[in-house]
């Protein structure tokens, strides 16, 4: 008598997680990393002295450097529209990191906080 095999069900596979949420998720905890260090930064720049600030400036600038690249790769793969609300919102870190310690001012500030804004609007719309 031949051995009785047993019975080999259907394969399917698992149901993916949406990638579009999953990246959009990872964004938003990028930004959010870059703007508490950018805004620690501004913080110290108002009310710490020299060497606080040099330590917060590197800071800001090895997040940035670290995290920047990833940013783009996932707003690439999301689509033209986040690629260039990430793009308008790194640039304007990429202003605030890069300038000495006197001539930051309020425009350089403002416009980091709205491109922040339009990124969240961004992620937040569809």
């Amino acid at each position: 008598m031949a051995p009785r095999l047993r019975r080999m069900y259907t394969y399917r596979p698992r149901r993916r997680t949406r990638g579009k949420e999953i990246y959009k998720q990872a964004i938003h905890d990028i930004k959010h990393r870059l703007s508490t260090d950018v805004n620690g930064f501004l913080v110290l720049w108002k009310q710490g002295n020299t060497t606080q600030l040099v330590n917060a400036k590197n800071q800001v600038k090895a997040d940035f450097l670290k995290h920047s690249e990833e940013m783009l790769h996932l707003a690439e793969k999301m689509g033209p529209k986040y690629v260039r609300a990430v793009r308008n919102y790194l640039d304007s870190v990429d202003a605030i990191v890069d300038t000495s310690e006197v001539e930051l001012d309020d425009a350089k500030v403002n416009s980091c906080f709205v491109a922040s804004e339009k990124l969240d609007r961004e992620l937040l719309a569809s």
